[in-house]
């Protein structure tokens, strides 16, 4: 019996002296950096009654969306995450294909009169890294409208991401800059200073190993020289010590979204009250108007100093106390109203003088030859943004000069409407944005004294444009870029081949352009060079005609 008791006991304390190594490895390891996330679908633990099922298609939508638009991270698609995160072997694809650095979770579980709303962060193996819950009762469940529970899911979601300490980290260092792992998204923009620390687990729970408490220790400021969508460069303006700063260092942003949540002025709060020794929770709402007792208004000379709103990270908002006040929100981060006739922005203008070399063969054949001067052709392009996902291009290009036995002249009109792809940024520090959409072009051409007279032609064509910006840290200087591709699978219209006019049939081809301009903050011009190449073949009724166009060229931006 006391050999038993001993291997007990002994097996008692080696259990004990494992967890308790593992908490304190915990406690004393820094806070790891999270730059990809996926979002687990709303996990619902055990029945619901049918005032919570009604409300079950509205919280499956709402926690994935909400989670979105704090654009705390870059989220990886919904369907790879649910297609993955189930299994061991999905969950290492995760982490070793498309670099996944935690999870986003929504447990909903019903007790009682309440339903009990748990949101995590959650390592890549699924352990917690921080949670917060909120106890909302059901009665209030089933009278909320969609915007009182996407709010409620707001608030505890943004309490979630506000526990995790680090807003912004580096991802790669070059002497004094740092490449940062956000940026306008985020409200990181040029002009902040920001200020890194080393951010380690201070304490733990004692149950789940949740982190609660972290240590810092600064390491020293950084100012911001250029913002971009999802990353940002940053000049070190001092060093608590040499080379203090490092790969993976971190840094609070206080006007962050899920910051910003909690800063509105605090509002009256929903009181849940109890009627008739009922257990039942009422709103005052649904209370009886002779049970409820008015509330006691203090006079004039009474009535206390409002308090300065708080920027801490605990929920001082009311909704996520159980009111359903609204926070406040920046002029630049409201919405447009889409029913207000709001004309078209113009955000982009530029010009180019290029050199347009072109060749014809097949059916006809012609060329042009390189003029004294170099430039044949000059180009206009005009941007207009929509909203913030949608952006027009229109284009007008007059090129002019001289064939081996003649002459000619032309123009090209074009306009395209594209469409930004969600997320694409995120994989390309220095993209922008990616928009795909479609574009139509008209062409015409007229050449004397060959056996190609020239074209009339409509094009309709896909076209994908990749805009950025990238920072070169050696000259200390950035550079603009927009590279575009189109395939051309469609035409209409007519060419001369031999003193006839001959329809055009089906065509394919390849149309590639990059142009790259010096970023200049102190001028009004930008300027900068592009080079564009088009290869195309098109059916006639018994050959086919193949033209090639390569243009090389200055082009220049007007700052507006």
């Amino acid at each position: 019996m006391k050999i038993l008791l001993r291997s007990l006991f002994l097996t008692m304390l080696t259990l004990f002296s494992l967890v308790t190594a593992g908490r304190a490895k915990a406690q004393g390891s820094s806070v790891p950096s999270i730059k990809y996330a996926g979002i687990l679908p709303v996990y619902w633990q055990g029945e619901t009654s049918p005032a919570l099922s009604r409300k079950k298609s509205q919280i499956d939508a709402l926690f994935p969306q909400v989670i979105r638009d704090s654009k705390r991270f870059a989220f990886l698609g919904d369907s790879i995450v649910a297609d993955n995160w189930s299994s061991t072997e999905g969950r290492k694809k995760l982490r070793d294909e498309f670099e996944l650095d935690a999870f986003l979770n929504l447990n909903v579980l019903e007790q009682g009169d309440v339903a009990i709303f748990t949101a995590r962060l959650l390592s890549p193996e699924l352990i917690n890294y921080v949670s917060e819950t909120e106890r909302v009762p059901l009665t209030w469940l089933n009278t909320a409208s969609k915007a009182e529970l996407s709010q409620k899911i707001r608030d505890l979601s943004f309490r979630v991401l506000n526990r995790y300490p680090v807003d912004v980290f580096v991802t790669s260092l070059q002497g004094r800059y740092l490449t940062l792992s956000a940026g306008k998204d985020q409200n990181v923009l040029e002009g902040d200073e920001l200020e890194f620390a080393e951010f380690t687990i201070k304490s733990t729970h004692p149950t789940d190993d949740t982190w609660l408490e972290f240590g810092t220790r600064s390491l020293g400021k950084a100012k911001v020289v250029e913002s971009k969508a999802q990353s940002a460069i940053a000049l070190i303006t001092s060093l608590t010590s040499e080379n203090a700063i490092k790969l993976g260092s971190g840094a609070r942003v206080e006007n962050i979204a899920s910051r910003r949540n909690f800063r509105a002025a605090p509002k009256e709060e929903d009181v849940y009250i109890t009627t008739d020794n009922s257990p039942i929770i009422q709103s005052p709402s649904q209370a009886p108007a002779a049970k409820a007792k008015p509330k006691a208004v203090p006079s004039p000379a009474a009535k206390p100093t409002p308090e300065a709103p708080s920027s801490d990270d605990g929920p001082m908002h009311p909704a996520a106390r159980g009111g359903t006040s609204e926070p406040t929100q920046d002029p630049a981060d409201a919405p447009r109203d889409p029913s207000s006739s709001v004309p078209a922005e113009l955000k982009n203008v530029r010009f180019s003088l290029e050199n347009s070399n072109w060749s014809v063969g097949g059916a006809a054949k012609a060329s042009s030859v390189m003029p004294t001067i170099l430039i044949n052709q000059a180009g206009g392009y005009f941007e207009f943004e929509l909203d913030s996902q949608t952006t027009t291009m229109w284009d007008l290009h007059l090129t002019t000069g001289s064939t081996a036995k003649g002459d000619y002249s032309g123009a090209t009109v074009g306009g395209e409407y594209l469409m930004a792809i969600p997320s694409a940024t995120a994989f390309i520090p220095s993209l922008d944005r990616l928009l795909i959409g479609v574009r139509g072009e008209i062409v015409t051409l007229g050449v004397s004294k060959e056996s190609f007279g020239g074209m009339d032609s409509f094009h309709i064509m896909p076209v994908l444009h990749a805009q950025g910006t990238y920072h070169v840290v050696d000259i200390v200087e950035t550079f603009g870029y927009d590279f575009s591709a189109k395939v051309i699978p469609l035409n209409f219209g007519s060419a001369g081949v031999k003193g006839k006019t001959q329809s055009l049939g089906s065509s394919m081809g390849l149309d590639l352009e990059a142009q790259i301009l010096h970023i200049n903050k102190t001028e009004n011009l930008e300027w900068g060079g592009l080079v564009g190449y088009r290869n195309v073949s098109y059916d006639l009724p018994n050959k086919s005609l193949d033209q090639s166009v390569l243009r090389i060229g200055l082009v220049g931006r007007v700052k507006l």
